[in-house]
């Protein structure tokens, strides 16, 4: 028991304390408190926390079954969360084994908090973003990708990118990425095509990182979309006047020149 690291108390069901191994460095002596009543323990124990571990205790005893109760106790440096497993031990016994799970306690939060941060960007955001596997396969997408491409929420999960991407563009789309589930590079940007569901064509900036473990193992990619189609369709439609624009000017026969009033070419 002495190896225990967590900090064991053996107790009557009244709350007396038969014995007490605390780990080294504890604050708590068992000296303190053997044959003490948890009545008696000190005020930095809550009353509504005593009251919780004699319903512990009890419920312990009288069904035979393990009790698991968790309570939170003041420290000077902030409050200190406890979780408290309890088993019968004797006919009016029974033993305690606390933890200090506060660390642990505040990385859920911590955790929670960082989750909701995400899932409000997530949703919130006015680019698109999408969760994808190493087989292309679409784990997630928020609401503003959705309406790029025109699918629903049903219809986006499990699409393979592939499937909606411009043909010209699969090739290059697809090594990159490979590239990045791979570690050989951290993330890549390019200028693309989506096919929409109404088969419209649909320019994006695509943004590829890959998401990994501690161990560094691949978990997903996090793809981000900008829309540039109105800049490109505007881009394609001065391409394209300028590609007539020259191909009538070459075509043409047409002598231009600056002319003296005699008629002389300057």
């Amino acid at each position: 028991l002495d190896a225990i690291p967590d900090i064991m108390f053996r107790q009557r069901v009244d709350g007396t304390y038969l014995d007490v191994r605390s780990k080294e460095g504890s604050l708590i002596v068992p000296a303190d408190l053997i044959s003490r009543n948890l009545h008696d323990i000190p005020l930095v124990v809550p009353e509504a926390v005593k009251q919780g571990i004699f319903e512990h205790l009890q419920a312990a005893v009288e069904t035979g079954e393990r009790q698991l109760y968790e309570y939170e106790i003041p420290g000077l440096d902030g409050v200190h969360t406890y979780e408290s497993r309890c088993v019968r031990s004797g006919v009016d016994e029974a033993i305690r084994i606390v933890r200090d799970v506060t660390e642990s306690k505040r990385a859920e939060v911590a955790l929670r908090e960082s989750e909701a941060q995400f899932r409000g960007i997530f949703e919130n955001a006015a680019i698109g973003i999408g969760l994808t596997g190493a087989d292309g396969t679409l784990l997630k997408a928020n609401p503003t990708l959705e309406a790029f491409l025109g699918y629903s929420e049903t219809e986006m999960r499990g699409q393979d990118f592939a499937n909606i991407t411009y043909p010209d563009d699969r090739t290059i789309d697809l090594t990159l990425t490979s590239e990045v589930i791979d570690g050989v590079r951290d993330s890549f940007q390019i200028e693309k095509r989506y096919i929409r569901k109404d088969g419209q064509i649909f320019w994006g900036r695509l943004t590829v990182s890959a998401v990994c473990n501690l161990a560094r193992e691949f978990q997903f990619t996090v793809a981000i979309l900008e829309d540039i189609n109105d800049r490109k369709l505007r881009e394609l439609a001065l391409n394209e006047s300028e590609r007539r624009f020259r191909a009538t000017f070459n075509s043409s026969f047409q002598f231009t020149a600056l002319l003296e009033p005699d008629g002389t070419v300057i």
